[in-house]
């Protein structure tokens, strides 16, 4: 928290701090105390009247721009005048937003009812306002006002109705301010109000001078604020107590400096006006954006953490990007390239002419990337993995070198000539399904640059439940099973290597009549060349179950190892307060998309599909009051197998069952093989029945490989 104190007084000019904060800041202004009326000699006016203390004003979240230059003004305290009503304290005022009244000055004495000086009760402006502390009702050289403060209004000044005796000032700020004076013993001087200490910066509201008895002086105001005594008549002229001058307190909490988390793109042309966003935080008070000290065109500040532009041009290489703000300024590094984005790499830049290679392009550039192609046709799938690595799948091309074209939202990057087609052997496709299978042989014409593994996780089973009408009876769908990829590991042909088939989670069993329910079960974790999910060279997680309610979460992809991978589809969850409910399984992630969630419900006697897989293979269908099993998840075939005459892919969820008639039996859908997540059931007569959770799919093993002939890579070994 930064702090302000002004208090000189009379006009000024003060400068907003570069960090000032305009949604988080205070101003606090009090008054100039009056001053106290003086005594004349000849005793005609002998007994006079303490001045008012200062008024409070306080304005909350002024709207100030750092750097401008803003006039206050402080209150001056009000001088006493020998023989004379003392003066008025100057009025506190800030930059024409908010002001504070100063307290009046005291009135001589003419009889007992004579009033002595009134509190600042005026001003403008601001959110709380307190009246400073009048002097004593009757001017009988009394004690000064306290002033105002945050707590509330200044306190008033005491006095004897005649004679010697006390003659306090108020106390400042409803008793939180300084305290105000008191007649001392002989010679009876009337001491100064002491200075307030309650508000920030170490200052506060004044209390008010207390009144002198017989020859002696009359006290001051105390800063800030605080009205002055009332004089006393002696032989001579006796000027009474000066009120205190006011005060303004500007507290806020600086604006920290910028911060620059990311510049998307991270590069652009040479000939500049390259759509970039900002993000970060700080930005409110936004000065400039500059790429190495050149301004930015088009800038825009959509939010305190967003800022949209376009760059200026620059000759290649590694540039700042500067934003400046009010508090400061951060910078981040951007690239300047001569083409759009930096020409890819490929590995391996060797495929089949059948099409269907993994490659992987690095660069610089590729964010927002919407297409890529060889050889100017569409790669079969392009994954996404930064700024600087894509991973793409060849499509069918023609013997040669191909461009590789990579369209961003800028234009098109360009490798020419980075691909080549040759003409080798038609593409293996190699499917393991047996989750008994725990050792495979690499093949004597593996190829280390142009293969690929695929693992998909098992889905976990639904949920089954029995139970009666006098309670809501719910059953959740299983988490499906995630994705991962692994391209052109370097085997070698002939090694036996260890791998894993997750299986399914087991089915749920009910039997009889309960109110009861079994959660369901956890689907396995599939891997290729090792012994667990977390060491394998290639591993898919598997779906988990879970109990009543909440669907099981799908497999994650961050639990498991590959280049690239997608999530497995949770569970549908069922939380319905009455009646019977049940949801599918989720379906399992593919190189497509990421498994989808089966869908939930809170409605009674409702039940929903099993969720989709890879993006496109459906979920098995739900059903109501029916001894024949829901839906099964449809098995994926995004893979043809060129060997075992089969194809397999990611499993969709199975769909959920349920029933509030008397049936010997009734179950949710199994998911679909390839780790399709199993749907809910639940039964809702009291009869005794058999409640089956439908069975989570076993995981999969892709392996995809163009083959090296045996009498190529022979020769080779020959001629090495």
């Amino acid at each position: 928290m930064a702090v302000v104190v002004l208090n000189a007084a009379g006009t000024h000019n003060w400068t907003v701090p570069a960090d000032f904060n305009p949604s988080a800041n205070t101003i606090e202004l009090i008054g100039g105390g009056g001053g106290g009326a003086g005594s004349s000699a000849n005793g005609v006016a002998k007994y006079n009247g303490g001045g008012g203390g200062g008024s409070y004003r306080k304005l909350v979240n002024a709207n100030l721009t750092p750097g401008s230059v803003v006039s206050y003004t402080v209150g001056a305290g009000g001088a006493s005048n020998a023989g004379g009503v003392g003066n008025a304290g100057g009025t506190t005022s800030f930059a024409g937003l908010v002001s504070a009244a100063g307290g009046a000055g005291g009135n001589k004495y003419i009889n007992d009812s004579t009033p002595g000086g009134a509190g600042g009760s005026g001003g403008s402006g601001g959110s709380v306002a307190y009246n400073g502390g009048a002097a004593s009702p009757n001017a009988f050289n009394s004690g000064g006002g306290g002033a105002a403060g945050p707590y509330g209004n200044g306190g008033q000044g005491t006095t004897t109705s005649a004679g010697p005796g006390l003659r306090s000032g108020g106390q400042g700020d409803a008793g939180h301010g300084g305290l105000g004076g008191v007649t001392n013993g002989s010679p009876n001087n009337g001491a100064p109000g002491n200075n307030g200490t309650e508000m920030n910066g170490g200052v506060g509201a004044g209390g008010g001078g207390a009144g002198s008895n017989l020859h002696a002086f009359s006290g001051t105001g105390g800063l800030y604020g605080g009205g002055g005594a009332g004089g006393y008549a002696g032989a001579t002229n006796q000027v009474g107590g000066a009120g205190a001058r006011g005060v303004i307190v500007i507290t806020y909490t600086p604006i920290p400096p910028p911060t620059i988390t990311k510049i998307t793109p991270a590069n652009g042309v040479l000939a500049g006006n390259t759509p970039v966003t900002i993000t970060g935080t700080n930005f409110n008070i936004l000065t400039s954006v500059k790429f190495d000290g050149v301004a930015a065109t088009n800038v825009v500040k959509v939010s305190s953490t967003t800022i949209t532009c376009k760059t200026p041009a620059h000759v290649a290489g590694v540039v700042n990007c500067t934003v400046v703000t009010s508090a400061g300024s951060a910078s981040k590094s951007f690239t300047y390239v001569n083409a759009i984005g930096t020409p890819p790499t490929v590995a391996p830049a060797k495929g089949t002419t059948a099409g269907g290679t993994w490659v992987k392009l690095t660069g610089v550039g590729f964010t927002g990337v919407s297409a890529v192609s060889f050889g100017g046709v569409a790669a079969v799938i392009f994954n996404f993995v930064s700024d600087t690595v894509i991973w793409a799948q060849t499509p069918a091309g023609s013997v040669g070198p191909v461009d590789v074209a990579i369209t961003i939202p800028s234009g098109t990057i360009i490798g020419s000539g980075i691909f080549t087609y040759a003409p080798t052997l038609a593409r293996k496709t190699i499917l393991l399904t047996s989750t008994a299978l725990t050792t495979w042989q690499v093949p004597a014409d593996w190829n280390p640059n142009d293969n690929a593994v695929h693992c998909i996780g098992a889905g976990a089973s639904g949920v089954s439940r029995h139970g009666n009408a006098s309670i809501a009876v719910n059953a959740a769908g299983g988490g499906a099973g995630a994705y991962s990829r692994k391209a052109n590991l370097a085997l070698t042909p002939g090694a036996t290597l260890p791998v894993r088939i997750g299986t399914g989670g087991a089915s749920p069993v009910l039997t009889g009549a309960s109110n009861t329910g079994l959660s369901g079960n956890p689907g396995g974790a599939t891997w290729f060349n090792g012994s667990a999910l977390s060491s394998a060279a290639c591993s898919a997680d598997g779906g988990l179950g879970n109990v009543a309610t909440a669907g099981g979460l799908g497999g994650k992809f961050a639990n498991s190892i590959g280049d690239f991978g997608r999530d497995g589809g949770d569970g549908g969850s069922s939380t319905a307060a009455s009646g019977v409910a049940a949801c599918g399984g989720g379906g399992a992630g593919g190189p497509n998309a990421a498994g989808a969630a089966a869908a939930s419900t809170a409605t009674a006697n409702s039940r929903t599909d099993g969720g989709t897989s890879d993006g496109t293979v459906p979920g098995g269908a739900s059903i109501s009051n029916s001894t024949t099993p829901a839906g099964t998840g449809a098995s994926g075939s995004q893979w043809t197998s060129t060997v075992g005459g089969s194809t397999a892919g990611s499993g969709a969820g199975g769909g959920a069952a349920i029933t509030g008639v008397d049936t010997a039996s009734i179950k949710g859908g199994d998911g679909g093989a390839g780790g399709g997540g199993g749907g809910g059931a639940c039964y809702w007569p009291a009869s005794s029945s058999t409640v089956t959770g439908g069975k989570g799919g076993d995981g999969l093993i892709v392996i995809s490989y163009v083959p090296i002939p045996i009498t190529t890579r022979f020769r080779s070994y020959i001629l090495g």
